[in-house]
């Protein structure tokens, strides 16, 4: 049959087993064997269908069978066959099966949801017209991955405010110089950006790119005019302590 079950067969295990039958005994033990496992369990006895299968005369049969079971080659239970080790290995084949099948279905369900959603994905186009409007419409934020993004982005690199004690280092200096701006302009500038920033308490991840702005607009409005500074703005323009610090620097040569 093409759906008989594999069984495990052990040559050496088998002659062992029945080198004390006759080889009319060992004819029908194996074809016996074979119905069983084709069953996939115990078989019913009908002397005359299976002395049929195995080839015998009937009354020869019963006589052959009765000495398998009195050997305990087989066994006999309400009218049925078996054999010990072949109802183990059934009960064995079983439950591999039914593992086999568990995984198979897991597998066969991961895969359909997978094809699934790839239909979604590949059938978006084909909206009816009435919806295709609400499909091109621009999408809801997706408020957590932006959230994840602006949280992350701030553990990257922290809204602070201006260090106490700033003044222009190498780089803000040469962002300066590039703009065409004198060292007194760098030190009015820097004076500017200073007392604006604090008097705002302003706050921002990198300043060294807000001093590059401040540049751009002061070039832009004027020099003095640092992020188009207001009248009142320009009253914290009275400080020179950091153009101090700035001709220190200029005088050790860091400048």
């Amino acid at each position: 049959m093409g759906d008989t079950p594999f069984i495990k067969f052990y040559p050496s295990d088998f002659l062992a087993g029945t080198s004390g039958l006759s080889p009319s005994e060992r004819g029908v033990f194996i074809t016996l064997l074979c119905l069983i496992y084709e069953a996939d369990g115990e078989i019913t006895r009908d002397d005359a269908r299976l002395s049929r299968r195995c080839g015998a005369p009937k009354a020869s049969f019963v006589r052959i069978l009765d000495a398998l079971i009195d050997e305990g080659k087989l066994t006999e239970r309400g009218g049925m066959l078996s054999n010990k080790r072949a109802e183990k290995a059934i009960v064995d084949r079983q439950i591999r099966t039914q593992n086999a099948t568990h995984a198979a279905h897991q597998k066969w369900r991961a895969q359909r949801e997978k094809t699934q959603t790839n239909q979604s994905d590949d059938d978006a186009p084909a909206l009816p017209m009435q919806c295709v409007a609400d499909a091109i419409q621009k999408p809801e934020p997706d408020i957590k991955t932006e959230a994840k993004a602006s949280v992350k982005k701030s553990r990257r690199n922290p809204l602070v405010e201006l260090p106490e004690g700033w003044v222009p280092n190498d780089t803000n200096i040469a962002d300066a110089q590039k703009r065409d701006f004198s060292q007194q302009e760098i030190d009015d500038e820097a004076d500017r950006f200073a007392n604006y920033h604090r008097s705002k308490q302003s706050q921002f991840r990198d300043w060294n790119a807000a001093w590059r702005t401040w540049l751009g607009n002061a070039r832009k409005f004027g020099k003095g005019g640092g992020l188009a500074f207001s009248p009142a703005a320009r009253g914290y323009e009275q400080g020179g302590s950091i153009a101090s610090i700035v001709a220190r620097r200029r005088a050790e040569g860091k400048v």
